[in-house]
């Protein structure tokens, strides 16, 4: 076991189980990936895999498919997927997701949470490296903290839904975003 996924088997044995675990989870991987905003998706029964933990997207729970958008991908290949030009990825669903925010996804690294024989439980998902682009050693260390993660299928209860609460002293929060009005098509 590496270092850093013992670091991370420990964080979420210690800290999911309890109200701020996850964000303790985000933070510490915010931190040590020097991104923006991370995203935890598990596996539901019917196999979706559903966010529960999107940081900037209040009130919004995530869902996606095996092979779906990069973190479909990477849990269908069930390895790392980089895309460092996520706006012109034709796998990244981030356009539609920005459309509905006001954000702006420009980068996104995501890595299947393994399972028993490889089946991933979920996937965790890198926003936005905040200088430069994400790197072949981020995608190893990012494996490794996947690794560590391995248990939080069970810390975690279904129905699965986005539990990440903004913070009022963060910059991640979709709050002050004003939708532009719908035009409607008389046909």
């Amino acid at each position: 076991m590496s270092i850093l996924e013992h670091r991370y088997a420990s964080l979420v044995s210690t800290s999911v189980g309890t109200d701020a675990g996850l964000t303790a989870l985000g933070d510490a991987l915010r931190r040590d990936f020097d991104c923006d905003r991370v995203s935890i998706y598990l596996r539901e029964k019917r196999g979706d895999f559903v966010s529960i933990y999107a940081e900037g997207l209040t009130n919004m729970t995530l869902a996606v498919k095996s092979g779906e958008g990069i973190v479909g991908k990477c849990i269908a290949l069930r390895t790392p997927v980089i895309s460092n030009h996520a706006p012109y990825d034709p796998d990244a669903l981030c356009r539609v997701r920005d459309n509905f925010s006001g954000y702006a996804t420009s980068s996104l690294l995501a890595a299947p949470i393994p399972g028993l024989l490889g089946r991933a439980l979920g996937a965790v998902q890198l926003v936005n490296k905040n200088i430069g682009f994400f790197t072949p050693h981020d995608v190893d260390r990012l494996r490794h903290a996947a690794r560590g993660m391995r248990r939080i299928a069970r810390l975690v209860a279904p129905p699965y839904v986005n539990l990440w609460k903004p913070n009022p002293h963060s910059r991640q929060t979709n709050e002050n975003y004003n939708p532009p009005e719908i035009q409607r098509v008389a046909h």
